[in-house]
C-alpha cells in the first residue's frame, strides 16, 4: 500500500466586524494498494488430473504477484466562515467541493488474446469520478439557561463512469443476440442526485450542574460507488460483493434524549436514542461457504434503539473511578419480495392407472371450445410466485458492554489507569435467505399437485453468534515540560488476561484481535 497526501490550511482572524475567522482547507491525496495471489487454486469435484495439474502450475507461478489492484486520487476544498454577531449568537457557514476518481481491477491471466491485455482487465469497480459539492451551516443561540442549535447541509453529487465506448462498440440500437430483437442502448449518462440533511438541538441547563438535551435530525446519504458498482471478490472482507446500481439515497430520522451532570464529586452522562431509516443500505448475505460470504447491497426499512452512559466519582481531583456501558438493538423490516415465474395448476384429473383413458370415463370433467367440442381444460393461473422475506435483526450489531475505569495521578508528572470491560455475547444475529431454483427432487411434490412454475425456494443463512469476553487494559504515563517542548512517555498493556477477542461488528468476526500486547509511546509537542 502507498498513500500520499498534501494539505494546505489557513485561517484569517477578525477580517471583518462580527466575523471571528475564515478557515480554508485544501487537500490532495493519492492511494494505491494491491492484493497478492496466495498461491492457492480451486477445482470442482471430479475435475480431470490434467486440469488440476495445469491449475497448480498456474497458481505456483502467480503466487506473490498482484491479483487485485485498487487506485484512487482526489482533491478536497473547504471554506468555513465563523461568525459571532452578538454575545449570545455564534455559528459558521461554508462550502465544500470534493472530486475523487477511483477504480479497482483484476490483473490479466494467461489465455488472454495477444495485445489485448489492457482491454481484457476484469473491472471490480469501474473507473469513475465521484464529484460532490455541498453548502452547510451551523448556528447556536443562547438565551438565559437555554441553548438552541440548528444545522443543515445540502449536497449535490455527479458520478460519471468513464466507459471505454470504443471497446463497448455501442450503436444507437443494440440487438439482443438471444432473440435478435432490438433494444435501446444502455444509459451511460452520469448519475446525479441531491441530498439534504438538517438537525436541531435544545439544551436546557436546569441547574449549574445538570443539563438536559434533545436532538432531532433528518439525514440523507447518497450511495457510495462501492455500493453501486462493485462486482467481484473483496479480500478485505473475505467475500464476493455485488453492488446495486438501483439503490436510492438513504434517509433517516433520528432522535436523542440526553442528561449530563457535572459537580465536584460526581459526573454523569446518559443518553437514549432511536434511528429510523428508509432505504437503509446494507450488504445482505446471499451465500455462505465456511467463512467466505457472497453479499449484495440491498435496501429496506430499519430501526435502531440504543442507550449509553457513564457515571464517575472523584475521590479527589487526582483520583477518579468511572462506570460505563452501552446497548444497541437493530431491526430490518419491509425487505423487498422476490418474484419468480407465473405459476399454474393443471385442472385435468390424473390417474395412476396406466390403462386409464379419460375418453372412456363418462364422469371426466371436460371443457368445451366455442363449437362445443370436448377439450382438456386449460391450466389455472396461480399468479406469480412471490417469496416474502421476513423481518430480521440488523447485521453486525455490536453486543452490550459494561465496564469500570480507574484513573489516578501521582504528584505532578505520573498517571496510571486500569480499565475492565465485560463485552457480552451477541446472540441476536441476522438471518438472511438464499433464493435458489428447486432441484428436480424438490419439484416432485409440486408435480404431484399438478403445479408448475413454483421453481424458487429459500435456504436460511445465519450470521455467526459471538462469545462474550473480559477485556482488561492498564496504562502508565509520565509527562514533563523541558524548555519549550512538552513530552509524554507512556506504557500501555492491552488484553492483560490474554482473552480471545472476536469483534462481532467486524466484517471478519472470526479473526481474533491481538492477545496480550504492550505498546510504548513517546509524544513530543512544541
Amino acid at each position: 500500500m502507498t498513500a500520499k497526501r498534501w494539505d494546505v490550511r489557513g485561517e484569517w482572524h477578525k477580517p471583518l466586524a462580527g466575523i471571528d475567522k475564515i478557515k480554508l482547507t485544501l487537500a490532495h491525496a493519492q492511494y494505491h494498494h494491491d492484493e497478492l495471489h496466495d498461491g492457492k487454486f480451486y477445482v470442482s469435484p471430479g475435475e480431470s488430473a490434467g486440469i488440476v495439474e495445469r491449475l497448480a502450475k498456474e497458481a505456483a507461478r502467480l503466487k506473490g504477484t498482484p491479483e487485485s489492484i485498487f487506485n484512487s486520487k482526489g482533491s478536497n476544498a473547504r471554506i468555513e466562515v465563523h461568525h459571532r454577531p452578538t454575545n449570545n449568537w455564534q455559528g459558521l457557514f461554508g462550502a465544500q467541493y470534493t472530486a475523487l476518481r477511483g477504480k479497482a481491477e483484476l490483473t490479466p491471466r494467461s489465455g488472454f488474446p495477444a495485445g489485448a491485455l489492457a482491454s481484457w482487465r476484469r473491472r471490480l469497480l469501474p473507473d469513475h469520478t465521484d464529484r460532490r459539492f455541498s453548502l452547510f451551516g451551523l448556528e447556536q443561540f443562547r438565551y438565559k439557561n437555554l441553548t438552541l442549535e440548528a444545522g443543515a447541509r445540502w449536497e449535490k453529487q455527479s458520478l460519471p463512469v468513464h466507459y471505454d465506448k470504443q471497446l463497448l462498440s455501442l450503436d444507437a440500437v443494440v440487438r439482443d443476440s438471444a432473440n435478435n430483437k432490438p433494444h435501446a442502448a444502455p444509459d451511460l449518462r452520469p448519475r446525479k442526485e441531491n441530498a439534504l440533511s438538517y438537525s436541531g438541538t435544545l439544551l436546557w441547563d436546569i441547574t449549574p450542574a445538570n443539563r438536559l438535551s434533545f436532538t432531532a435530525s433528518h439525514n440523507e446519504r447518497i450511495p457510495a460507488p462501492m455500493e453501486l458498482y462493485y462486482h467481484g471478490k473483496h479480500f478485505t472482507t473475505n467475500s464476493y460483493e455485488f453492488g446495486n446500481s438501483q439503490l436510492k439515497k438513504e434517509r433517516s430520522n433520528n432522535f436523542e434524549l440526553g442528561w449530563k451532570h457535572d459537580s465536584e464529586k460526581w459526573d454523569a452522562k446518559l443518553s437514549v436514542y432511536q434511528n429510523r431509516f428508509r432505504n437503509y443500505i446494507h450488504g445482505e448475505n446471499i451465500r455462505k461457504i465456511g467463512n467466505i460470504h457472497t453479499r449484495r447491497y440491498i435496501q429496506s426499512q430499519a430501526r435502531f434503539n440504543g442507550i449509553e452512559g457513564e457515571v464517575g466519582y472523584h475521590f479527589s481531583p487526582e483520583h477518579k473511578i468511572t462506570l460505563f456501558g452501552d446497548l444497541v438493538r437493530g431491526k430490518l423490516f419491509g425487505l423487498p419480495d422476490v418474484r419468480g415465474r407465473e405459476m399454474f395448476r393443471d385442472t385435468n384429473p390424473k390417474s395412476d392407472d396406466e390403462d386409464y383413458d379419460p375418453y372412456d370415463d363418462p364422469d371426466y370433467p371436460w371443457c368445451y371450445d366455442e363449437e362445443g367440442l370436448e377439450q382438456f381444460c386449460p391450466p389455472e393461473s396461480l399468479g406469480v410466485q412471490t417469496i416474502a422475506r421476513p423481518n430480521r435483526n440488523a447485521p453486525r450489531v455490536p453486543p452490550a458492554r459494561l465496564g469500570l475505569r480507574w484513573e489516578k495521578s501521582f504528584r505532578d508528572n505520573w498517571s496510571a489507569s486500569l480499565e475492565y470491560t465485560r463485552v457480552f455475547a451477541q446472540n441476536k444475529v441476522s438471518d438472511s435467505y438464499f433464493i435458489r431454483e428447486k432441484t428436480s427432487d424438490e419439484k416432485e411434490s409440486d408435480e404431484k399437485e399438478g403445479i408448475s412454475g413454483r421453481d424458487l425456494t429459500t435456504e436460511p443463512i445465519s450470521e455467526d453468534k459471538s462469545r462474550g469476553y473480559h477485556l482488561l487494559n492498564a496504562g502508565l504515563a509520565y509527562k514533563k515540560r523541558i524548555g519549550g517542548a512538552d513530552y509524554r512517555l507512556s506504557l500501555d498493556v492491552y488484553n492483560l488476561l490474554n482473552q480471545k477477542v472476536y469483534v462481532h461488528h467486524s466484517h471478519l468476526p472470526y479473526v481474533p484481535r491481538p492477545g496480550r500486547n504492550v505498546v510504548f509511546g513517546v509524544n513530543v509537542s512544541f
